[in-house]
């Protein structure tokens, strides 16, 4: 069983933790100017409505699609893009649930039974888990041939 989100659904103490990271991205003098370019390079979205570098905020992601692996059983599935892309394109955010670390480590147990692995640090003390709710990123390079990052 698996749903399908479009933003992090954090729990309990972990709303604290993250609290203000969405609404800070970094300051902008505008398209192509020096600061774009370093926020681009150090991976930060710019607070400029008009600036190219808001990804994430536009939800602006490439096209994809989940299916079986080509060979592969019923329950290995991968990320495939369904249009033309470029190196450094963005296919999708990861998202899940966000716990705290002792909530997520409190889960690990369940991990174990299920023997699949779906998460991610966000920040110090805050995992995010997309076992059983997250985007479809939690299913980009799980494949014996990778080709995305």
């Amino acid at each position: 069983h698996f749903t399908l989100l479009t933003s992090n659904l954090f729990r309990g103490d972990a709303r604290r933790l993250v609290r203000g990271l969405d609404t800070a991205p970094a300051p902008c003098g505008g398209y192509a100017s020096a600061s774009c370019k370093s926020n681009a390079a150090l991976g930060l979205e710019c607070n400029r409505g008009a600036c190219d570098n808001r990804v994430l905020q536009r939800r602006a992601f490439k096209r994809t699609v989940v299916r079986p692996l080509r060979g592969g059983s019923n329950d290995q599935w991968s990320v495939f893009m369904d249009e033309d892309g470029l190196e450094g394109d963005v296919l999708e955010e990861y998202v899940g649930e966000g716990l705290t670390l002792r909530d997520f480590e409190l889960r690990i147990p369940s991990f174990h039974a299920e023997s699949k692995w779906y998460f991610c640090s966000l920040v110090p003390g805050v995992v995010i888990d997309a076992s059983h709710m997250g985007s479809y990123a939690r299913f980009i390079n799980h494949s014996c041939a990778p080709n995305a990052a």
